[in-house]
């Protein structure tokens, strides 16, 4: 869980560098979004990735057969919406390789013009449905189409997004299954003296159950040197590139490199002026959970300071009124 904490920091230090105008995507270069497909005979991960340039790279896998279909392609604004530019390329597999490969490009296409209709409502309300074709269920945060699910019978649904470092991202290009946990040591929190910690002129009520060597992360260090830990960073998020604290939170939601985002209970909300944002990430290495809450509080001038509070998952939810009181 450490490594989470200072990916942030990374993150928040260099946060300028991923901002970036796009004409037709929501999205930073790299985000990506990954679906369980399981509508048809064979069942599928759909993979899309962002990647800059108005194109996506599309990946379609069959777990139970192993067949795989890779293409990148761009998209255009003609006279009637989006279409498919000229830069169509198939970078691992065939077409006709299986009925689910034979699908991939309609589908894309299918989507993508489903999407477009309904992108200002999408960013606008957050959440909305919108029926053609098929029935989509689209979240505001999540990357490319910013589909959660299409239909209600849970068939096609998303369970995993994030940012890839690289085009050689496992995340992304061999994550083919929802992984497996297991639970981290958990204990119930006996609270300590009730006390008021001051960062950045916010004031944290964490207890003396509360260590820290610097006065910028605190911690919990009962099991682990860091069973949990709490962290402010302050700086300008409009000099840094960012519009509005939705599109901050919306990169920051995804941008924790070398863990699992897992779908389900992740998501940003926004609440009387400020936007939350909850990440559940799973550790490939440690296959342990964490959970993570943050908010992000404007400050004047275009500075926002941004609390974060991380744990185990398996310690969260066994002192779940301990944790919310600090962040709520």
């Amino acid at each position: 869980m450490k490594k989470i904490i200072l990916a942030l920091f990374v993150l928040i230090s260099s946060v300028c560098i991923f901002a970036n105008d796009v004409a037709i995507f929501n999205d930073f270069p790299g985000n990506y979004a990954l679906y369980e497909d399981s509508r048809f005979e064979e069942k599928a991960i759909i993979g899309l990735c962002y990647v800059g340039d108005n194109s996506i790279i599309a990946r379609s896998y069959e777990p139970k057969t192993e067949n795989e279909l890779v293409i990148l392609m761009n998209f255009v604004i003609g006279d009637n919406g989006i279409e498919p530019g000229n830069n169509l390329r198939i970078l691992k597999g065939d077409f006709n390789s299986s009925e689910n490969a034979k699908r991939l490009l309609p589908m894309i296409m299918n989507w993508s013009v489903s999407w477009y209709t309904s992108k200002a409502v999408i960013n606008e309300k957050g959440s909305y449905s919108y029926s053609s074709d098929d029935d989509f269920n689209y979240l505001s945060y999540i990357p490319v189409f910013q589909i959660d699910s299409i239909g209600d019978d849970n068939k096609f649904k998303i369970f995993s997004m994030g940012k890839v470092n690289d085009l050689n991202d496992e995340r992304f290009f061999n994550l083919n299954a929802m992984p497996e946990a297991v639970d981290a040591e958990s204990y119930k929190i006996t609270k300590g003296k009730k006390t008021d910690v001051t960062i950045d002129g916010l004031k944290i009520p964490l207890d003396s159950n509360w260590k820290t060597t610097d006065e910028r992360i605190y911690r919990l260090d009962k099991v682990t040197p860091q069973d949990a830990a709490f962290l402010v960073e302050t700086f300008n998020y409009k000099e840094s590139g960012f519009n509005s604290l939705k599109e901050l939170a919306n990169l920051l939601l995804v941008a924790n490199q070398n863990v699992i985002l897992l779908a389900e209970g992740s998501k940003v909300v926004e609440s009387e002026g400020a936007v939350f944002i909850t990440c559940r990430m799973y550790d490939p290495v440690q296959k342990k959970i964490t959970y993570q809450e943050t908010q992000l509080i404007e400050r004047n001038d275009g500075y926002v300071s941004v609390a974060t509070l991380a744990c185990y998952e398996t310690l969260y939810l066994k002192n779940k009124k301990y944790f919310d009181s600090i962040m709520h």
